[in-house]
């Protein structure tokens, strides 16, 4: 769908389906789907891999309008916030923004989507100025985090963020009190 739009790719998915069905048990039918998708992976290799990295890093910043528009039994697949956020040129987003049907979602989703933006931003000066980067802790931090990141891939969204939410923000929380208390000096010599 990336790469040759979403008719290409609907077709592709009916036909794998279709040849999917043939199959008499479970078993057959998952092993088929599953060498499928592998072989389908590795002929698309470097490309995918972009793609997986991509949808991983913009779950990571995910306010969460599925799950709120969920919530109140609003769902419309067309009126996804990232989708909006993918556009090519600031115009085409802003644009977007002013279409929005749901406007009062953007306005909840914008500062969450900010507040993302600064926890991953504080966390990572943190463990980058930390200068025991590379202990047991921070090690172990950094590798959970990876993990669930690029585990999830193309489908991470907010909610595949949430069991990391407490520890981001007690990280974020440090880095900006290494970042306050940095610029408390320069400002009292400023005076």
């Amino acid at each position: 769908m990336n790469q040759e739009g979403f008719d290409t790719a609907e077709l592709w998915r009916k036909n794998v389906y279709e040849e999917a069905e043939k199959f008499k048990t479970f078993k057959e039918f998952s092993n088929y789907l599953d060498q499928k998708g592998k072989s389908e992976i590795k002929s698309n290799l470097i490309p995918y891999t972009f793609f997986h990295l991509k949808g991983a890093i913009r779950g990571m910043f995910d306010p969460g309008r599925f799950d709120l528009m969920t919530f109140h039994e609003q769902q419309d697949p067309s009126q996804g916030f990232m989708q909006l956020l993918n556009k090519e040129s600031f115009m085409s987003v802003l644009k977007g923004l002013l279409e929005y049907k749901y406007k009062i979602v953007v306005f909840i989703l914008i500062p969450l989507f900010l507040a993302n933006i600064f926890k991953w931003f504080f966390a990572f000066a943190y463990l980058w100025n930390n200068k025991k980067l590379f202990n047991f802790r921070n090690a172990y931090l950094i590798l959970i985090f990876g993990y669930s990141i690029l585990i999830t891939g193309p489908v991470n969204t907010c909610r595949y963020m949430v069991p990391l939410q407490g520890i981001l923000i007690i990280i974020a929380v440090l880095g900006w009190e290494n970042f306050r208390q940095k610029k408390a000096p320069q400002l009292s010599e400023a005076l």
